[in-house]
């Protein structure tokens, strides 16, 4: 499965660089990032699922419990800062905002030409000029190195403190392993 997928995505790839619609891996990482924002704002997530229908909630479809008003202080507290609630949708919205503009900036340097006396021209360059392979390494080697924490953690028993300890669950929760996890909750960012 794994072989034919990879010939797929590579066909696929194929595909779309030829039609000139833009780099197809790159294309499909944004496939894949699009899909975990409408995912995680609609939270697809069953709540007690019986037979071929489920209950599905998400911030849209009120994240709230059906016990709790979002008008009171504690549903809007739910709302508002529970993690994957609306505070994150707006972040979301702030920074996609952010990188559009950085990305359409462009700085154009006047250009003069020696032989011809009196033309100019101008050249414009984009201020930010970014891949999104840099990213998928630095996550490769964050992922390779939570990795080795982890095989570290449950082969060595006396394994130095300064590299970090493991809870009974596998998470890192001191050490050199702990500040190279990725943050996962807002929690996580404060302290």
């Amino acid at each position: 499965q794994i072989f034919v997928g990879g010939i797929l995505i590579l066909f696929m790839d194929e595909i779309v660089s030829k039609w000139g619609v833009g780099s197809g891996v790159g294309l499909f990482i944004i496939a894949s990032v699009s899909q975990q924002i409408v995912g995680g704002f609609f939270s697809f997530s069953a709540l007690g699922a019986s037979g071929f229908f489920a209950s599905w909630y998400g911030v849209i479809f009120g994240n709230v419990p059906v016990s709790m008003s979002p008008f009171t202080a504690e549903g809007l507290q739910n709302l508002l800062f529970d993690p994957g609630n609306i505070l994150a949708l707006f972040t979301t919205v702030f920074i996609f905002g952010i990188v559009v503009y950085a990305e359409s900036v462009r700085v154009e340097i006047p250009l003069s030409h020696a032989r011809v006396k009196g033309a100019r021209g101008r050249f414009p360059v984009k201020l930010i000029y970014a891949s999104v392979l840099p990213m998928i390494l630095v996550r490769a080697l964050q992922a390779n190195i939570q990795f080795l924490g982890q095989i570290l953690s449950s082969q060595w028993a006396g394994m130095p403190a300064f590299l970090g300890e493991y809870s009974d669950a596998g998470q890192p929760i001191s050490g050199l392993f702990y500040y190279l996890n990725p943050i996962q909750s807002r929690g996580q960012w404060m302290w």
